[in-house]
């Protein structure tokens, strides 16, 4: 993909630029699309998911254990529970947030509406994203 629609103007380099069809442009900004968002934000939710069942799972599972403590360990999984889904939230709605301005950019070039890939635009877009990238540590 990248050789096809890669030219070398003037001893510059420039990928994802002469398209065979308009047709192909569109369908790699779509699949780029699905591929870095949509799916990554799937995996998300997926995964926090199976991680607060296997708390309830381990809560339950201590609680049958020790049933004199059970309030207490009842309270500090129901904490636990809190965490996890507050970050699920954080981390989630972050990156929705901070990737959805490069995606949407990626998607009006497939659409072709005149938006060039050297504008300041795209790179305000990924600085955006390469901030929740270096911020993301420090949430989780």
């Amino acid at each position: 993909m990248v050789f096809e629609s890669s030219v070398v103007i003037n001893g510059v380099c420039y990928a994802f630029v002469m398209w065979k069809n308009p047709e192909s442009r569109l369908a790699v900004a779509i699949f780029y699309f699905l591929s870095t968002y949509v799916i990554v934000l799937l995996i998300f939710v997926f995964c926090y998911a199976k991680i607060i069942v296997a708390i309830r799972r381990q809560s339950r599972v201590m609680a049958s254990h020790n049933p004199a403590e059970s309030s207490t360990a009842q309270t500090q999984s129901n904490q636990i529970q809190s965490n996890v889904i507050k970050t699920m939230i954080l981390v989630c709605a972050f990156y929705a947030i901070a990737w959805l301005p490069e995606k949407i950019f990626i998607l009006l070039l497939g659409f072709d509406l005149n938006v060039s890939v050297l504008d300041n635009g795209y790179y305000l877009t990924m600085f955006l994203g390469f901030l929740y990238i270096c911020t993301s540590v420090k949430i989780a």
